[in-house]
């Protein structure tokens, strides 16, 4: 795989698993606050840009806790497909982005 490619795929884990240490009484990421997000995600080895991107791709994604850990499982099939293709494009643009 390329490096863009595994740097999506790891950027992609590492975002979906932050939710449950932000989330604090959030029904879904859209409720979540990006700042703490940014963080969470910068903390998990990621750039400033990067981690600000995806955590705007993750609150605009508005994914909810049960959909996360289907995410997690590996369960794509069970997300609404095209909140999930458009979370997929936004991740990409964030790590292309910076990558390049």
């Amino acid at each position: 795989p390329s490096m863009k490619s595994r740097l999506l795929a790891a950027g992609l884990f590492t975002i979906l698993l932050p939710f449950g240490a932000v989330a604090c009484g959030a029904d879904s990421t859209g409720e979540l606050d990006k700042g703490d997000l940014t963080d969470e995600l910068v903390d998990a080895g990621m750039t400033e840009d990067q981690a600000s991107c995806m955590a705007d791709a993750m609150i605009k994604a508005d994914f909810t806790q049960d959909e996360i850990d289907k995410l997690n499982g590996g369960d794509t099939e069970a997300v609404d497909s095209a909140k999930y293709e458009a979370f997929m494009s936004a991740t990409m643009d964030c790590v292309t982005a910076d990558a390049g």
